[in-house]
């Protein structure tokens, strides 16, 4: 009798091991995060506002050129000034901006100031106001990319 009811567990368990099997693993899905950003099954975090992707922020703050490879290796690009303030939120602070990840700090932006080359526009989000840094000057950076 013991014998029957192990063949008989046995026998559902190899069944249920069959149809597990057989099943295709879930692609993950995009997550909602709130009304307007969503985390896409590659990490990065899509801006409904604005159709913009968002590759992770940095660990550190890099200068200019760093930056640039940083964004390149992410698969995007440094942003345009007017992209990056497009994330601060004017009813928030520390940080001004309610996207995931983003420290209290400087990031830059690609566009260098009129006045001199080696300078270039960036987005406080302590606060949430744009400057002018040196481009030789350590600023976070959050890579992005054109919706796919």
């Amino acid at each position: 009798m013991l014998k029957q009811k192990n063949e008989t567990v046995l026998s559902i368990l190899k069944e249920l091991r069959d149809i597990l099997k057989s099943q295709k693993p879930q692609e993950p899905k995009d997550q909602v995060l709130d009304d307007r950003f969503t985390r896409l099954k590659d990490g990065w975090i899509r801006d409904v506002r604005t159709g913009l992707e968002w590759g992770p922020s940095s660990d550190k703050a890099m200068k200019f050129d760093e930056a640039k490879k940083y964004c390149a290796d992410q698969d995007g690009r440094l942003p345009t000034v007017d992209e990056l303030f497009s994330l601060v939120d004017r009813t928030k602070y520390s940080p001004a901006t309610t996207i995931p990840g983003m420290k209290s700090e400087w990031y830059l932006a690609s566009d260098p100031v009129a006045w001199n080359s080696g300078y270039a526009w960036g987005v406080c989000f302590g606060f949430g106001y744009v400057g002018t840094g040196g481009k030789d000057g350590d600023c976070y950076v959050r890579p992005v990319r054109s919706s796919q």
